[in-house]
C-alpha cells in the first residue's frame, strides 16, 4: 500500500466518521424536537383548559376582581401625576455612581504609583536587583 492509498484511506475513515457523528446528532435533535412538541401540546392544552370559561361559574357571573395594588410598586403611593417615578437625580447617580467608583480607586492608584518616593524606591529594588545578578555572574565566571 502506497502512502497515497493511505492518505486517501484515512480521508474516507475521517468523513465516514463525520457522516456518522452527523447523523447521530440529527437523529438526537429529532427526538429533542419531538420531545419539545409534545410538551408545547401539553402545555397549550392546559392554557386553553385554563382560559375556557369553568362550567363552575354561572353563566351571568362576573370574574373576580383584581387587587388595586401592584406588589412590585417601589412604595412612592403619593406620586403627583405626570411626575417619573424615580426623580432624575437618583437615576443619573445610580448610573453614574459604579462608574465613577471605577474611576476614582483608578486615579488614586495611579497617583500612589506616581509618588516621589515610590519611584525612588523602585529604582532603589531595581538598581539592587542589578547589583546583585552582576555579583552572581561574576562569581560563576571565577568559579570556571
Amino acid at each position: 500500500m502506497t502512502p497515497t492509498d493511505l492518505v486517501i484511506l484515512l480521508a474516507c475513515a475521517g468523513v465516514l466518521a463525520l457522516v456518522i457523528t452527523l447523523l447521530v446528532s440529527v437523529r438526537r435533535l429529532g427526538r429533542s424536537l419531538a420531545a419539545a412538541q409534545s410538551g408545547l401540546r401539553t402545555l397549550r392544552d392546559d392554557v386553553e383548559a385554563l382560559a375556557a370559561p369553568s362550567a363552575e361559574a354561572p353563566a351571568g357571573a362576573e370574574p373576580p376582581s383584581r387587587p388595586n395594588y401592584v406588589i412590585t410598586a417601589n412604595g412612592d403611593d403619593e406620586r403627583v401625576a405626570g411626575q417619573p417615578p424615580f426623580p432624575t437625580g437618583r437615576v443619573v447617580a445610580v448610573t453614574l455612581g459604579e462608574p465613577l467608583h471605577k474611576v476614582a480607586a483608578f486615579s488614586y492608584g495611579v497617583r500612589r504609583a506616581l509618588r516621589e518616593e515610590k519611584r525612588a524606591h523602585l529604582a532603589y529594588q531595581v538598581r539592587r536587583e542589578y547589583r546583585r545578578r552582576r555579583r552572581a555572574t561574576r562569581r560563576a565566571a571565577r568559579a570556571r
